[in-house]
Order: C-alpha cells, then sequence, then structure tokens
C-alpha cells in the first residue's frame, strides 16, 4: 500500500503545479476535497487527486473565470486570464473568441501548440507542452497518423490544423479553395464531410444514397412541399417522405429543439407521413429499417394471424434485440409471442408504467420477425391480453416511424404528446437520455465530472453532442 501523503508533502506538489493557489484546509487524503483560496480571496474545495494530475482540475477559480461572460471577453481579458492561469505560457496569436484555437509558447522550453481558450479558461486543458510531456498523447491517435488516414480516404483535401481528437473538429481545405470544418471520425468513418458545402450546399452521404436506391427513388430534395424546406426522398404515389439525418449536422449544434418535430408537422398539414432516419440507425441496424421500409411500401412478406399461435413466454430480450430498433429495454413481467409453424413471429410485451403511476400496465414492445408482416397479429396478442389481465393500459407511439393508427384501431384513445426527446452521439456510440443523467456520470466520465457542471457541458467535453427527436405521442385505453 502506497504512504499516504503529509500535509507538507500535498503542499509542496500543489505549489509545482498550482502556484498561484493557498492551502487552506488539512489534507486527508487523495480523495478528500481540501479547501484552497484564489489570489482575489475566492475560496473552494479541490480534489487533490484531480488537482495534482495531468489535467489540473480544480486549479482554475471559477469565480474569477467568470467575471467576464466568454461572448464579451476582450483579447486583453484573455491576456489576463492566461498569465493568471498559466504564467509558463505566452500568447503568440490573436484571441478571437472563446473557441478558436490561438497560438501559444512555453516560456521555459520554447515550444509552440494552439489552444481552444474556453477549454483553457474552464478546465486547464493545453497548458502542458505536448512535446515534453508525450504521455497526454500516448493512447491518442497521432497527427501524422490522421494526415495519412485522410489522403487515403480525400487524398483532394489539405488539412489546415492539428490533430487533437477523434471528435474535435478541424478544417480542411478543397480543391475548390473553399475551407470547412469537418470531424475527423466522421470523415474516416462514414465520409462524411468530404464534399464542399459551398459548391454543393446539400452534402450526400454514402448511406443517404443507399436508402434511396433501396426504395428505388431518387434524391430529389424537393422544396416545393414544404416552402423552401428539404425533403431529401418522396415516394408522391403514397404520400411519404423519407429524411435521412446525420447525427452531427442535425444535432443541436446546428438544429433548434423542435426542427425534425416541426418538419413532421408541417408534412403531415400537406398531407404527407414523414419518416426520419438517423444514420447510425442505417448504419447499424439496417436491416430493422428496411423491414419497417418495407411495410411502408407494401413489399414485405403478409402472414396471417389466423395461422398463428398465441404463447407467454419469457422476456425475449434477444428476439427485440434482432428485430426492434430500441432494443430489448428493461425486462417485462408480461411477453406474448406469436408462433407461426413454431417460428416466433412477433411479441407484445407489458410491464410496469415507467413514467406515471395513473395506469395499471404499459405496452412496452410491440415487434414483428424482421421481413414480415402478420396481418392482424396486434389485434390477435392484445385481445388475448386483455381477456386475462384487467387494468388500464396506455404505450407511447414514436412519432419518426408511425402516425398512431395501430393504436387507435386495438381501442386506444389519444391522450397528448411528449416533448421531443434527446439522445448523444460521439461518431460512433450511442448514448440515451436516461444513460446520461447527470448523476450517472460521476461514473461514466469520473475524469470530468464536477457538480456544477450542467449534463450538457460534461457530454460536449467528453466528446458528444446532443440531437432531439421529435417526441411521442401518448395513448391509453380504460
Amino acid at each position: 500500500m502506497a504512504r499516504k501523503k503529509t500535509q507538507e508533502e500535498f503542499v509542496a506538489q500543489l505549489k509545482e503545479v498550482a502556484p498561484h493557489l493557498t492551502v487552506l484546509g488539512k489534507y486527508i487524503a487523495i480523495k478528500s476535497k481540501v479547501l484552497v483560496a484564489c489570489p482575489e480571496g475566492h475560496e473552494y474545495l479541490v480534489s487533490p487527486y484531480y488537482a495534482l494530475s495531468v489535467k489540473r482540475f480544480g486549479t482554475i477559480c471559477r469565480v474569477c473565470t467568470r467575471k467576464v461572460p466568454h461572448n464579451k471577453r476582450s483579447s486583453e481579458d484573455f491576456v489576463t486570464i492566461l498569465a493568471h492561469k498559466a504564467p509558463n505560457l505566452k500568447l503568440l496569436g490573436v484571441y478571437t473568441h472563446c473557441q478558436s484555437k490561438v497560438l501559444v509558447m512555453d516560456t521555459t522550453c520554447l515550444h509552440e501548440w494552439e489552444i481552444i481558450p474556453n477549454n483553457l479558461i474552464a478546465r486547464g486543458n493545453g497548458t502542458t507542452c505536448r512535446v515534453c510531456t508525450p504521455v497526454l498523447s500516448v493512447l491518442k491517435k497521432t497527427h501524422e497518423q490522421f494526415v495519412t488516414e485522410l489522403h487515403l480516404a480525400a487524398p483532394e483535401l489539405v488539412l489546415l490544423d492539428t490533430y487533437v481528437c477523434s471528435h474535435t473538429a478541424i478544417r480542411v481545405q478543397g480543391v475548390c479553395k473553399h475551407i470547412w470544418p469537418i470531424i475527423p471520425n466522421n470523415i474516416i468513418s462514414a465520409s462524411s464531410g468530404i464534399v464542399c458545402r459551398v459548391c454543393a450546399p446539400k452534402q450526400v452521404s454514402k448511406g443517404e444514397v443507399e436508402m434511396a436506391e433501396y426504395v428505388n427513388a431518387v434524391l430529389v430534395n424537393d422544396r416545393k412541399i414544404l416552402g423552401g424546406k428539404e425533403l431529401d426522398i418522396v415516394l408522391e404515389d403514397i404520400k411519404l417522405a423519407l429524411e435521412y439525418n446525420g447525427e452531427y449536422w442535425h444535432s443541436d449544434l446546428y438544429k433548434s429543439t423542435t426542427y425534425h418535430l416541426d418538419k413532421l408537422n408541417a408534412c403531415k398539414e400537406k398531407g404527407y407521413q414523414l419518416i426520419q432516419i438517423w444514420e447510425h440507425e442505417w448504419q447499424n441496424k439496417q436491416d430493422i429499417v428496411k423491414s419497417i421500409l418495407n411495410a411502408k411500401l407494401g413489399k414485405a412478406l403478409s402472414v396471417g394471424a389466423r395461422k398463428c399461435v398465441i404463447k407467454e413466454i419469457p422476456f425475449p430480450g434477444d428476439f427485440l434485440d434482432d428485430n426492434h430498433l430500441q432494443g430489448r429495454g428493461s425486462p417485462t413481467k408480461i411477453n406474448l409471442g406469436l408462433f407461426y409453424k413454431d417460428i416466433l413471429a412477433a411479441v407484445m410485451t407489458f410491464g410496469t408504467p415507467r413514467f406515471t403511476a395513473q395506469q395499471d400496465y404499459e405496452l412496452v414492445r410491440l415487434c414483428t420477425l424482421t421481413g414480415i408482416v402478420v396481418q392482424g397479429g396486434a389485434s390477435k396478442l392484445f385481445k388475448y391480453f386483455r381477456a386475462k389481465y384487467k387494468g388500464s393500459v396506455l404505450s407511447y407511439s414514436d412519432k419518426r416511424w408511425g402516425t398512431g393508427k395501430v393504436y387507435e384501431h386495438l381501442g386506444f384513445t389519444y391522450s397528448h404528446s411528449s416533448p421531443p426527446g434527446y439522445f448523444y452521439y460521439n461518431g460512433s456510440k450511442k448514448l440515451s437520455r436516461y444513460q446520461c443523467q447527470k448523476h450517472k456520470l460521476q461514473v461514466l466520465f469520473p475524469e470530468l465530472f464536477t457538480h456544477e457542471k450542467t449534463e450538457k457541458e460534461i457530454m460536449k467535453e467528453a466528446g458528444y453532442y446532443r440531437c432531439y427527436d421529435c417526441g411521442n405521442d401518448v395513448y391509453v385505453i380504460e
């Protein structure tokens, strides 16, 4: 077991990394917070574990740095803060904005690098020379490695910035001489960002083209139906419109909270159903997406419910993972299976309502085997449930995929609509809003978590952006 630090050892070590701080409290343990004070006399608690780490969390006084709003901070303000927070650094570039990189130099080693002002002010990121302390980037791709990958993916692009990490935007320049930002991970994994948005304002992704080819349609990019708003694909004969949403460009960095809902409602007013498909759904669950589209297009294999047998089954987690876009979710107590020749063709699951106590049951999942449609299957399953289990039921209909007709057919009554929900995405991994509740982020991202930060701030620092959906319609039956 490592020997515990003494008060004197802690004070000496903190003095090395944050000479501007005065230790007021008693050092107890590496993860027990200690009271300190900044030169302005502001007192606050810091964790020795994080303060002495390479990231120096807690060594920057949040009262001092928030005296001037970041959007009104002048170049002189930033120079003053830089001198206070990182006296070893000298500003070489011109400060223009809290998110625009500036060039700095370490006056001790004379090495130069770029930093994002807001990151330095908020978390102290960028104060350590990466040439002298390469351990900071051991687990990350190097700039040279990314340059090689970019040349293979898009040899026509010229990289203008230094590669930082897979989810930090950097600028590229095309043969057209226009400059635009890209997300490194997106351009390598999905070729997103290769096309200049000035020369081709509507960047067509590979997935978007694949989806259009699958439904045997062209990318019309129609702007007439919604009076200027664009629709990727329009199937006029069945009044169906399809949108392919790339998470980065459809995140709240560029779209409002209600953007996708407003577009869906605008289509509804014109007599069209709009289905909005996220890029990660097409990439990771394409068979399920195609199955849903086949049902809309009338191309799915049809099986009659009269030829099927109902059985109560254990929680069908694997079946839901393979055939439902949202996967299994939490286990449910009542699970009904519809079998066609001993093959599980559809399931309907029920549990205790998750968000209300006004109803007795919640219809949690209605799911059909990918590739088929069971005509009358939902009615047969729900009729069985109502005959055996007494009580009121509610269910949620995802507006992106359905109009609620199946619930009305089952006897449900529309109750209300929930506001748009959201999820987080980092270019490769999706996290639901429930996975990212603030009290859970202390476990997910312990190195970034502080009680002062909001959920959104922590997720942004972790490289995730927030994407809003269209919300749900809520149906009930007494």
